[in-house]
């Protein structure tokens, strides 16, 4: 019995075979399963309109030959893209979930202000100033993330942080909202901030304006 409902289910897929490499081109042209409607979600309303608008070739595409590739770099060509899911709802519908990127930093490029986003990407400033850290310096954006995701996993809150230095050497000084100017070496960035919570917890310092920190076991504090 087993045999025979095996020989069955072959048949039915060499039939299905047949049947599509026949029909490929009618179904691709015919009306069964076209894209009627594309619904985007995730974004402002007006930057989901503006993506539906870059989708409307998809309309009257079939959705089991929806051109994955060709949508997945249109959205990947949109800064405040973080991630997307594309779903399928048949018989005719297309639906995109959008998640968008959070702004991490505020930096200036060839005099045009951008916010930095968790993606990685720069993100033209629409006017609205957000209360986000500036970064002064030519930076490469992945070195920023790097130090962000260090400080994210220590005990020092980013949100304290005013500004951030980059230099040419690949080294960064954080400025704190309270004024005090932190400067961190090229390396051992992490156990830098582990001493750097340990003298802001100390309460005989409390009146320094420059902790340096760049050399190893050694602190020269500024008052």
């Amino acid at each position: 019995m087993r045999l025979q409902i095996s020989k069955k289910i072959l048949i039915y897929i060499l039939l299905l075979i047949l049947f599509t490499t026949l029909h490929n081109k009618k179904i691709r042209t015919s009306e069964f399963l076209q894209i009627k409607k594309i619904e985007i979600t995730g974004l402002s309303e007006k930057e989901n309109k503006k993506i539906l608008k870059n989708l409307n070739f998809l309309y009257s595409t079939n959705l089991l030959f929806v051109p994955k590739i060709k949508v997945e770099n249109l959205l990947r060509s949109n800064n405040l893209i973080e991630k997307y899911s594309i779903f399928k709802r048949y018989p005719s519908t297309l639906r995109i979930n959008l998640e968008k990127t959070n702004f991490l930093a505020r930096i200036k490029k060839d005099g045009i202000s951008f916010y930095v986003g968790s993606n990685g990407k720069l993100i033209k400033s629409s006017g609205e100033i957000l209360n986000l850290p500036f970064i002064f310096g030519k930076v490469d954006i992945k070195e920023f993330l790097q130090l962000r995701l260090i400080i994210e996993n220590s005990e020092l809150d980013y949100n304290e942080i005013k500004d951030l230095y980059y230099f040419p050497s690949k080294r960064w000084d954080i400025k704190m909202n309270n004024g005090i100017l932190v400067r961190l070496p090229k390396e051992k960035i992490k156990d830098s901030l582990k001493l750097l919570i340990s003298i802001f917890n100390n309460k005989n310092f409390k009146s320094f304006k420059v902790i340096d920190l760049r050399q190893e076991k050694q602190v020269i504090i500024d008052e």
